[in-house]
């Protein structure tokens, strides 16, 4: 199958792997959030089309959490990330069409709150590699596969980093 031959869902699901990859890899933050707006509204509309409506409306909320970010205060940001979980949870007891794995985007927005919560890096990463493998449980159920390309490459990205900032934190300790 070549790429004129690719339903226009899974081409989004592509271009949102590509975009995801360049915002996990950024180090400025105005672009790791342009790029995530743009991964997550890509997803979004991929997640649809695989009948993964709840991961859908997951993804379209990250996206407009993103576009946000860019404008809003922190505590204004953080009051919309705080209700997401709990307008998530309305969403899916009305709409759930994935069973037990359709709960498990409202998950991720629960450990989202909680990983914007914190302030240390190891943490961060610890709980976004959580986050991650939910994904690609999710990915699997609802059988995207640039999603589970996206989510395999950032477990890679994340476990990477993880070692690499312990190694340094062992290493500070051992000098000092």
């Amino acid at each position: 199958m070549t790429v004129l031959t690719l339903p226009l869902y899974e081409i989004a699901g592509y271009l949102a792997l590509v975009f995801g990859l360049l915002s996990f890899s950024s180090r400025d933050a105005t672009k790791i959030r342009i790029h995530g707006f743009v991964a997550s509204a890509l997803f979004a509309v991929n997640f649809y089309y695989h009948d993964g409506l709840n991961g859908a409306f997951v993804s379209a909320i990250s996206a407009v959490s993103k576009i946000l970010s860019l404008t809003l205060t922190t505590r204004q940001l953080t009051i919309v990330k705080v209700m997401s979980p709990f307008l998530a949870l309305l969403f899916f007891m009305k709409f759930n069409t994935n069973g037990l794995a359709g709960l498990l985007p409202a998950l991720i927005l629960v450990i989202v709150v909680f990983t914007d919560a914190r302030q240390d890096l190891l943490e961060m990463k610890i709980l976004h590699a959580v986050m991650i493998g939910i994904w690609t449980i999710y990915s699997i159920v609802i059988w995207s596969v640039p999603a589970m390309l996206f989510d395999i490459a950032c477990l890679g990205m994340l476990l990477y980093g993880i070692l690499s900032i312990r190694r340094e934190r062992k290493l500070a300790t051992q000098t000092a």
